[in-house]
């Protein structure tokens, strides 16, 4: 067991890389003294120019740092109890280690108002717990000294906040400095489906855009789904999105045309840690340099205006598939824009959209 602390930073360098508005870069690096709270002076570096094709494909490229797994910022997701039991009991064994305390004989303790998810996660706890020399478990009350018990708590609608606690015996008084805690995904139940359908239709809140970014995943196997040839690191279009009930995306390339990021452009890839985020295969290949396209989200609510965007983007073929972009004259083009303005202009309170030209 590795409960050593790490030894904090004396320094932190900072690099910012920002497009201008020449769809040129500029980059900058700066050290921040941690002990002085200020930036040090005569390390200032800036570089400004073009990014070459490979430098624009890796400034897409992301990777998770999963020494944050468990805090909030990244949170054990729905389908990894086990891993967030190993990390509570990991963190409970040190904090026993530094009391050094003798005999310790636990008894995990559930009540019958615990979620089945908080029941799973303290009996895998506990199992982790028994693997330690130092530490008994036990389903006997009177052999116990020591009562393990959890607390969840809701943050947001599927984030949840885990305690683990331990007490003397039945005392109910915590033992100071024994509680650990950790942030984990869990999906709340679902409600029936006739009062599902109730409402969806009567939901009037609008929909929000918070995020649409281009990006290449290169260490999640889950990501190879997005790809065509099974090969890590193309690149998904990911738009994070709230209160929305459907979500449009249009490509529109000077030579390409208009296309939609639709049907064989959908993904498979599990989002269970990041709900309300919507993934779609980029088809990379359909662009050149000097053609990538400008990107629209469209995110509506109620079945009228989602039943109308569908209807209109009929007319666009799949930017996935072999068809060819949408080409008309100028005139034609822009007939169509402006049914989709108008759409989206009745809608007002129940639809929006952003836009970004990639990459």
């Amino acid at each position: 067991m590795q409960c050593g602390r790490l030894r904090d930073a004396s320094y932190f360098i900072g690099i910012e890389i920002a497009r201008t508005a020449n769809e040129q870069f500029r980059v900058a690096v700066r050290a921040l003294d941690v002990q002085a709270g200020a930036w040090v002076s005569g390390f200032t570096h800036h570089w400004s120019g073009s990014l070459t094709a490979s430098e624009l494909r890796a400034l897409q490229v992301r990777r998770t740092d999963e020494s944050l797994r468990g805090l909030r910022v990244l949170p054990f997701s729905v389908g990894q109890p086990d891993l967030a039991a190993t990390y509570l009991a990991n963190n409970l064994s040190c904090l026993l280690r530094q009391r050094d305390v003798d005999d310790l004989k636990i008894k995990v303790q559930t009540r019958p108002s615990d979620s089945p998810q908080l029941r799973t996660l303290l009996g895998l706890i506990g199992n982790n717990l028994s693997r330690y020399h130092e530490v008994q478990v036990t389903d006997n009350s009177r052999q116990a000294n020591f009562v393990l018990r959890g607390e969840m708590h809701m943050i947001q609608a599927d984030l949840n906040q885990v305690w683990v606690i331990l007490q003397p015996g039945d005392s109910g008084v915590h033992l100071a400095g024994m509680d650990t805690a950790t942030y984990i995904r869990i999906r709340p139940a679902s409600s029936s489906p006739g009062k599902h359908r109730v409402v969806r239709e009567t939901r009037d809140r609008k929909p929000s855009i918070a995020r649409m970014e281009l990006v290449r995943h290169t260490n999640s196997s889950a990501y190879r789904e997005a790809c065509s040839d099974g090969q890590r690191g193309c690149p998904v279009l990911e738009v994070d999105i709230e209160q929305a009930d459907q979500v449009f995306v249009i490509a529109h390339g000077t030579k390409d045309g208009i296309s939609q990021l639709s049907a064989s452009c959908n993904t498979t890839i599990p989002v269970e840690a990041h709900p309300g985020r919507y993934l779609f295969r980029f088809p990379e290949s359909r662009y050149t340099a000097s053609d990538w396209p400008t990107v629209y989200a469209i995110a509506v609510s109620g079945s009228e205006p989602g039943r109308q965007l569908s209807q209109l983007l009929q007319e666009l073929p799949d930017a996935c598939s072999n068809a060819a972009g949408l080409h008309t004259d100028t005139a034609g083009r822009d007939q169509w824009l402006q049914r989709l303005d108008r759409i989206v202009a009745t809608n007002r309170e129940q639809a929006v959209w952003t836009a970004r030209r990639l990459p």
